[in-house]
C-alpha cells in the first residue's frame, strides 16, 4: 500500500509457512524446529500471533523412555498470543499453547512392565519485554502448565501398578536483566534467574517410565523449550533453580584484525527447587546441584569467515550422585559463508 498507492496503514499481516525454527517468546515453553504455519497480525500497538505446527520426525523427544524417541517423534502444537506496546519501552504479552501427543507406542521393560506413553499438555504464559532506560533491558515470563499424562507402570518399590491418567499442575519462571555500557566496545553485563517446579513422587523428571505415580497430580514442569543452562551441566528446565551472571565485550575494537572479536563469560549456580524431587540424572535429597563457569569467543575474521569457541567447567554439588569429578565441555566451529 505504501509503495504502490502512497497510503500509510496501521495494519500489517505476515504469513510464514514451512519448516522453520520457532522460538516462542523467551524460549521457556517452546524452542525448536516445526513444520508450521505462523500468522502475525500487527495493528497499531497490538500484535496477534497464531501458530499451528508439527514436529519434524527426527526431533528428540522429552520422554527418552519412549521407543524411537530420537527418530520418530510426532507432537502437534497450537498457540496464540497477544502483545501490546503500552509505550516505547514496555511490551507485555499473554499466550496459550496446546501440545497434542500422537506417539502411541508401548514397550516392555525387563520383560515385566509394559509402559504406554501419552503426555498432553497446555501452557498459559504472561510476561513483558522492554527497557527501563537506554542501557537497561529486561524480559520476564511466567508459565503455568496443565494437561494430563499417563502415570508410571511401577512405583518406587518397583511394584507393578496399572497406568492411570493424572492431571498436570506445574509452573516455571524466567527473568533476565541486561545492562549495556556506553562506548565502542559494546560491553554488557546481565543476570538471569530460572525457576521450574518438580514432582517428588517421580523417579525421572520427564519420563513416563519411572514418572508420575498413579493417584497423584504431576507437578513436574516439562516443556519443549531451550534455555541457557550452561555448556557442561546443561540441565533441562524441570525442578530447577538457577542463577546466571554474565558479561561480554569487544576488547580490541581499535585493532583492525580483531575489532570484531567478542569475548565473554557466564557463571551459573544450580539447585533443586524441590530437593526431594528428581532431575534428569541420579540425585539425592539435597538442594545444591553445583556451580559452572563458561567462557566464549566469537570472531568475525573476514566478511565470509567466522569462528566460535566455547568452554565450560561444572563442579557438582551434594545433590548429585555423580559429583566426584568436574565436567568439561569444549566446542569450536568455523563458518564460511559464500
Amino acid at each position: 500500500m505504501s509503495a504502490y498507492k502512497g497510503q500509510a496503514i496501521d495494519t500489517n499481516v505476515i504469513l510464514e509457512a514451512g519448516r522453520q525454527y520457532i522460538r516462542w517468546f523467551n524460549g521457556l515453553v517452546f524452542s525448536n524446529e516445526l513444520d508450521a504455519l505462523v500468522l502475525t497480525i500487527e495493528h497499531d500497538k497490538l500484535t496477534f500471533k497464531a501458530l499451528a505446527g508439527t514436529t519434524t520426525r527426527r526431533t528428540i523427544d522429552i520422554d527418552s523412555a519412549r521407543p524411537n524417541y530420537d527418530t520418530d517423534t510426532h507432537r502437534n502444537f497450537y498457540a496464540g498470543a497477544l502483545s501490546y506496546r503500552i509505550s516505547e519501552r514496555h511490551m507485555p504479552f499473554i499466550y496459550g499453547m496446546v501440545q497434542k501427543d500422537h506417539n502411541n507406542e508401548g514397550s516392555n521393560f525387563d520383560g515385566t512392565y509394559t509402559t504406554n506413553f501419552d503426555y498432553e499438555s497446555w501452557y498459559i504464559g504472561a510476561g513483558s519485554q522492554g527497557t527501563f532506560s537506554d542501557q537497561l533491558i529486561y524480559n520476564v515470563e511466567l508459565v503455568y502448565q496443565g494437561g494430563r499424562g499417563l502415570s508410571s507402570a511401577f512405583d518406587g518399590n518397583y511394584a507393578g501398578t496399572p497406568q492411570t491418567y493424572e492431571d498436570i499442575a506445574a509452573y516455571a519462571l524466567a527473568a533476565n536483566l541486561t545492562y549495556l555500557f556506553k562506548g565502542d566496545n559494546k560491553s554488557h553485563v546481565d543476570g538471569e534467574i530460572i525457576l521450574a517446579s518438580g514432582d517428588d513422587d517421580r523417579l525421572a523428571t520427564s519420563s513416563t517410565y519411572g514418572g508420575n505415580q498413579s493417584g497423584s497430580r504431576d507437578t513436574a514442569f516439562n516443556a519443549f523449550g531451550s534455555m541457557d543452562t550452561g555448556l557442561a551441566f546443561a540441565s533441562e528446565v524441570s525442578n530447577l533453580m538457577m542463577i546466571r551472571l554474565g558479561a561480554s565485550t569487544f576488547p580490541l575494537i581499535n585493532h583492525e584484525s580483531f575489532k570484531r572479536l567478542q569475548v565473554g563469560t557466564n557463571i551459573y549456580l544450580y539447585g533443586k527447587l524441590n530437593k526431594n524431587a528428581p532431575i534428569e540424572e541420579a540425585s539425592t535429597n539435597h538442594t545444591f546441584l553445583g556451580v559452572e563457569t563458561d567462557f566464549f569467543a566469537n570472531w568475525q575474521i573476514t566478511n565470509d569467515l567466522s569462528m566460535s569457541a566455547r568452554y565450560g567447567i561444572f563442579f557438582g554439588g551434594e545433590a548429585l550422585t555423580n559429583n566426584s569429578n568436574p565436567r568439561n565441555f569444549f566446542f569450536t566451529s568455523f563458518t564460511l559463508a559464500f
